[in-house]
């Protein structure tokens, strides 16, 4: 994984929205990567509202924003949340008695892709001395220094479900504090355009012709 390491390190980012736009779909890339989701890998990213409209309106969608009940937010994204891979993992091998519990507590240490992900992240968003970098500062990324996914009190969780207490034995502590980021979310709700009344009188002359 070298190589792609490499590609990573060359990346450099601003603070415009476009320099987010791509930070954010290269950020979900690498965590389908990661967690080995090849379809959303191949087909998810994160869009661009004019974009959609766009598209939307092309599609026969009334697209005006006055009309549009658009909601805008702020999602938070801290990527040692996003470790499916290894939860799927463990909920499956904690109840075959053939793995040892020794190989169940690697299972955190095996997947080394979301070591990946992380560094590139905290490349990005943190400073040679720990701070957050200026890129992580700007008005669309917003990073915070945050603590680790709590990951003891999941296992717990998970625990309750669990025919033994095996998930208990791993050690959970001492996860990396990766920063987190804000993404702006806009969430619209859109209705297919009506036809014109000129529209309607082709359609019901085309039908009179045949």
């Amino acid at each position: 994984m070298g190589w792609l390491r490499d590609v990573l390190a060359r990346q450099e980012f601003g603070s415009g929205k476009g320099d987010a736009a791509l930070f954010a779909n290269l950020w979900i890339k690498l965590k389908d990567w990661a967690n080995y989701n090849h379809h959303e890998f191949t087909n998810r990213y994160f869009s661009s509202q004019k974009e959609l409209f766009h598209e939307l309106g092309n599609a026969g969608f009334d697209v005006d924003e006055d009309v549009a009940q658009i909601k805008r937010f702020n999602m938070e994204l801290q990527p040692t949340r996003f470790i499916e891979q290894n939860i799927n993992r463990l909920g499956y091998a904690c109840s075959d008695t053939r793995i040892s519990d020794e190989e169940l507590a690697k299972i955190f240490e095996e997947n080394q892709r979301y070591d990946v992900f992380w560094d590139f992240v905290e490349d990005c968003l943190l400073d040679e001395d720990g701070n957050i970098s200026e890129f992580g500062k700007s008005e669309n990324i917003q990073a915070r220094h945050a603590e680790p996914f709590n990951l003891r009190a999941f296992l717990e969780g998970m625990d309750q479900y669990a025919t033994t207490s095996r998930l208990r034995a791993i050690d959970s502590s001492g996860k990396r504090k990766i920063p987190s980021f804000l993404m702006p979310v806009v969430v619209f709700s859109l209705s297919k355009s009506k036809p014109s009344k000129k529209s309607n009188k082709k359609q019901s002359s085309s039908k009179k012709r045949e």
